[in-house]
């Protein structure tokens, strides 16, 4: 059951995703309880599953600042899947949909955890030399 909803996520992250390079669209990877996941057949029915972005400027991008809606990435593709296979207004749902600001632990992927070069505001958490959080589609089968 995983296949074909991951495969829909995916599509839908690229569809919404800014176009300059190319290389943002082509930088989401699949976890599934935080170790990446290639084969969507390994998968088990209580796996947590993660769609996100490697690349460091991934939460400008879901926040409008590189020339789409801010939240329409992954709050968008979220919506899209509860439209699509489930959770929207229904009771007996098989998937749950939700977006989530994840912290991703290193060796996940070379480029993550990103650690912020430069303090970005007031706020402990984006102090240089802090890891930046992940927006993220999470997915659990119900």
């Amino acid at each position: 059951l995983w296949e074909p909803i991951i495969t829909f996520a995916l599509a839908e992250l690229r569809k919404r995703s800014p176009v300059k390079s190319g290389r943002f669209r082509n930088s989401f990877i699949v976890l599934a309880n935080q170790k990446p996941v290639v084969d969507y057949d390994t998968i088990g029915p209580n796996d947590e599953v993660i769609l996100t972005n490697f690349q460091p400027y991934v939460r400008k991008a879901e926040n409008g600042l590189l020339g789409t809606k801010r939240y329409a990435i992954f709050d968008g593709t979220k919506r899209a899947l509860a439209r699509t296979f489930g959770n929207e207004g229904r009771n007996a749902a098989a998937f749950h949909f939700e977006t989530k600001w994840l912290d991703i632990k290193s060796g996940v992927h070379a480029g993550m955890p990103y650690v912020l070069k430069h303090s970005q505001g007031r706020r402990k958490d984006r102090a240089a030399g802090m890891p930046i959080t992940y927006p993220s589609v999470v997915i659990h089968q119900m």
